[in-house]
């Protein structure tokens, strides 16, 4: 993984990954709006996972790259955000749900604390896990974390590579969840640690759901009836995080966090 910005990377701005799935009115009129104003926004990679719900939308002052990828939606689920990344011409990526806005001030912190450490993943959602490497559901945790959610998380374009390289090796264990990738922000969280030896961290800034209910998410979706390989989505997180530090053999950073927490 390297640091170092390649030609035409401007290091002062930032290039945003959205994916569209379900509620392309809102990115159209709410959420890309918003962004496209933000002055260190100077690119918005959109993904548009399905055909139907593919729109146009575009900016004077920042560059909108509309992204077809809906061909690419069977094999690659919530993992597409990486394969946009990947194409992304600056270094820091910050990627954002569909339902979420935001604030300006929250985008120019996340950036300076990229600035400061850029090999680190930032983000505003952080997550625990237990003893057992087990997913927790017991609130957000700021700062060190062994989990940031890709609900709004800025990181290292260079990660997408890191991603799609390591990918292949999770094939078996995403088979159990839905939709395809869940758990992607979980196994970029633990590759990050593997390729640095440090957390995450997670910020207490401000942002605003578009919707207080998650209802149509890209981020959360029933398991289908009648499917007996599929796990419920809190029992599927909890199990992969377990599958996923184990594979990934980031055991001793874990329970390195777990002994600090411990403490506190």
């Amino acid at each position: 993984m390297t640091g170092v910005s390649g030609s035409g990377v401007s290091a002062a701005s930032v290039s945003v990954v959205i994916l569209n799935w379900n509620r392309p009115l809102w990115l159209r009129r709410v959420i890309l709006p918003l962004l496209a104003r933000h002055p260190l926004v100077d690119e918005i990679l959109v993904s548009h996972g399905r055909e139907r719900t593919c729109f146009s939308f575009k900016s004077r002052r920042c560059e909108i790259v509309h992204r077809p990828d809906w061909d690419l939606n069977d094999r690659y689920g919530l993992a597409l955000r990486f394969v946009a990344a990947r194409e992304a011409r600056n270094d820091a990526v910050l990627i954002v749900d569909d339902d979420l806005v935001v604030p300006g001030r929250s985008i120019a912190a996340l950036k300076s604390s990229f600035d400061d450490a850029p090999r680190t993943l930032h983000g505003i959602f952080g997550r625990r896990i237990s003893p057992d490497y087990e997913y927790s559901y017991d609130g957000y945790e700021r700062g060190e974390t062994p989990v940031v959610l890709t609900r709004c998380l800025m990181m290292h374009r260079s990660y997408a590579d890191v991603f799609l390289e390591a990918e292949p090796s999770a094939a078996e264990l995403i088979t159990r969840g839905s939709p395809k990738w869940n758990g992607e922000d979980i196994f970029l969280s633990l590759l990050s640690i593997r390729e640095t030896g440090e957390l995450p961290r997670a910020y207490d800034l401000p942002f605003k759901n578009v919707w207080r209910m998650h209802r149509g998410s890209i981020s959360r979706t029933d398991v289908p009836d009648g499917d007996p390989a599929k796990m419920a989505h809190r029992s599927y997180r909890s199990w992969f995080t377990r599958e996923a530090v184990q594979l990934l053999g980031v055991q001793a950073q874990i329970d390195d966090y777990l002994s600090k927490s411990a403490l506190t």
